[in-house]
This record gives C-alpha cells, sequence and structure tokens, in this order.
C-alpha cells in the first residue's frame, strides 16, 4: 500500500505547478496565482504570431527553463484559459489556437512572471516562435 501512496505523492508534487490558487478580479482573472508573492514583468508588445508556441530561458542562468506554466486567455477578454508546461527544451505548444487577441502569462516560482498579449494571425506567412526570458525574483 506504501508504494502505492508514495506515487500518489510524487505526481502530485510533480504538477503543482497546476494545483496553485488562481487570481480571483483583474485583468489576470482566472490565471494560476504562484503561492509566493511576486513580480510581473510585461511585454513591451504585441506580437503578432502564426501559431502560440516557443521557448522560455533563465536571464541569469542562460539556459531553458523545464516546468515552466505558460497559459492563454481568449480570444478576448472572456475566453477559456489553456494550460501547458515547458519541457526540458524549455519549449511549449498549444495545439490550433483561433485567430484573435490572446493574454498570455508565463510563470515558475523563484522568477518573474511575465504576462501580455499576442495577436494570432494564422493567415500570415511565417513568423518566429515567442521566445520569454525570465529573470529571477518573487
Amino acid at each position: 500500500m506504501r508504494p502505492r501512496i508514495l506515487s500518489v505523492l510524487l505526481l502530485a508534487a510533480s504538477h503543482g505547478a497546476l494545483a496553485q490558487g488562481r487570481f480571483e478580479t483583474g485583468e489576470l482573472r482566472g490565471f494560476t496565482k504562484p503561492p509566493t508573492g511576486h513580480i510581473i514583468e510585461r511585454l513591451g508588445e504585441t506580437p503578432t504570431i502564426r501559431s502560440v508556441g516557443g521557448s522560455v530561458h533563465s536571464e541569469v542562468l542562460r539556459k531553458p527553463l523545464e516546468g515552466v506554466l505558460v497559459e492563454i486567455r481568449g480570444p478576448g477578454a472572456t475566453g477559456k484559459i489553456k494550460r501547458t508546461l515547458t519541457n526540458r527544451q524549455g519549449r511549449f505548444r498549444f495545439g490550433r489556437v483561433p485567430d484573435g487577441e490572446y493574454t498570455i502569462k508565463v510563470t515558475l516560482n523563484g522568477f518573474r512572471s511575465v504576462v501580455g498579449t499576442v495577436s494570432v494571425r494564422r493567415s500570415i506567412k511565417e513568423t518566429k516562435p515567442l521566445r520569454f526570458n525570465l529573470l529571477h525574483g518573487v
């Protein structure tokens, strides 16, 4: 009986980013709220992209970050929130995302979160993948 309990606990711990609380009000309502207070950085521009995918890296460590929670809401402010985690190479990708404006939030405990808007236009020919460089700080 003990091995089964341990495996359940390990599974729950490994998916902790998805089990955190949510913001209850404001622009980030419904997005994941890390257990520690943190600083939120804002994207300076609204990139226009064909699909929602890219990578997340540590600015200081200069390496990809695994297990980063990436969330999008849209199209518009009332759309459903979709979530995914980055892989070992720090990469993430959302399946088919309809055209529109999306709020994106990138979160990892111990790092500053990034929030911004992306514009999805499937009709454009080519775009660069999104790249987020997270700074340390909570």
